[in-house]
């Protein structure tokens, strides 16, 4: 190359061109491909015009959409006690889950547990479990906590989902 392409070819486009032009104005479809005006897809509240794809729309917005000005009461929730179904059995449940946790901890030695589903949600769990479970493990001690779910007590049906081989 010569020294107009290598030397004053980019001065010249550096003086002329303008990066006056926001990167976010377009959005591409992720099912169509199609370019939509970003304001049209707000509007349309995060769908594709061509195809009808619905985006991932942020809490905020689904928030303004369901409630009218932002205007919404808490509901109180009533706490639930230690044996919500009054289940009759020769062990309590805590003692069945603290025997069954300490074999995963015997074998598998997890960085933690987390429990999920709707027994999940009884707090007397996460203070009566780790202290009858010492007596089912073979360690002198234990370090793997027993944690609460995140993101809801059926998340784990999704980290299960996404196990799942894409075809």
């Amino acid at each position: 190359m010569n020294w107009i392409t290598n030397a004053v070819l980019p001065k010249i486009k550096a003086l002329v061109s303008t990066n006056d032009v926001p990167d976010n104005l377009w959005i591409k479809c992720k099912s169509c491909g199609q370019m939509i005006f970003h304001r049209e897809f707000e509007q349309a509240h995060n769908c594709c015009s061509t195809c009808g794809h619905h985006a991932p729309l942020p809490p905020e917005a689904r928030f303004a959409m369901t409630f009218d000005d932002s205007k919404f009461d808490i509901i109180p929730l009533t706490p639930v006690n230690d044996d919500p179904l009054k289940f009759r059995d020769s062990r309590r449940y805590a003692d069945r889950l603290a025997r069954t946790l300490a074999h995963v901890i015997n074998i598998l030695d997890p960085h933690a547990i987390v429990l999920g589903g709707g027994m999940s949600n009884i707090d007397a769990l996460y203070d009566e479990v780790p202290s009858r479970w010492g007596a089912y493990v073979f360690s002198d001690s234990v370090a793997t906590p027993l944690l609460r779910h995140k993101h809801g007590d059926t998340s784990g049906v999704r980290g299960a989902a996404w196990l799942w081989p894409a075809w």
